[in-house]
Parts: structure tokens; sequence; C-alpha cells
């Protein structure tokens, strides 16, 4: 693994993860790996997203067509109910 080193983190700054590290009964090193590696899950999954969100671009929108055929099976069946009332 590698290290990382923060420089001119603010006093308070430090007081206030110090404080957060303990109350969550860790030590500073390892509450701020800890948020490290959960930004970095963060990021790859905003990637994985962002890949969906280009493999189905231009794909037909079957929600519309959904919509559509729901809208049209509810219109020829109000159709046959008014038939079959008139008859």
């Amino acid at each position: 693994m590698t290290n990382v080193q923060v420089r001119d983190v603010p006093d308070e700054v430090l007081t206030n993860l110090k404080s957060l590290a303990a109350s969550r009964g860790k030590s500073l090193q390892r509450y701020l790996r800890d948020l490290l590696v959960a930004e970095a899950a963060v990021i790859a999954t905003n990637q994985i997203l962002d890949q969906a969100r280009a493999n189905v671009a231009g794909l037909p929108e079957f929600e519309d067509d959904a919509v559509r055929i729901i809208q049209q099976g509810r219109d020829e069946r109000a159709s046959a109910i008014e038939a079959a009332s008139d008859g």
C-alpha cells in the first residue's frame, strides 16, 4: 500500500476529524482511510453508471412504449365493455 500525507490541515478541522474518529471507535488514520475508500467507491460507481447511460443512449424508449401499450389495452377494453352494454 501507498502512504498519503496531507499538509496544511487547519487545526479546527483536525480536531473535528479526531473527534469523529474517536466517536466511531477508530484511530484518525483508520477513519481517514475509510473515508478515502468510501469516496473511491462512489467515484467507481459513478463511472459505472455513466458507462451504463452511454450504453443505452440511442436505444428505444421502452417506458414510453409500455405506457402506450397499456393505454391501448385500456382503450380496447373500454370499447369492448361499451359495445357489450350497447348490445
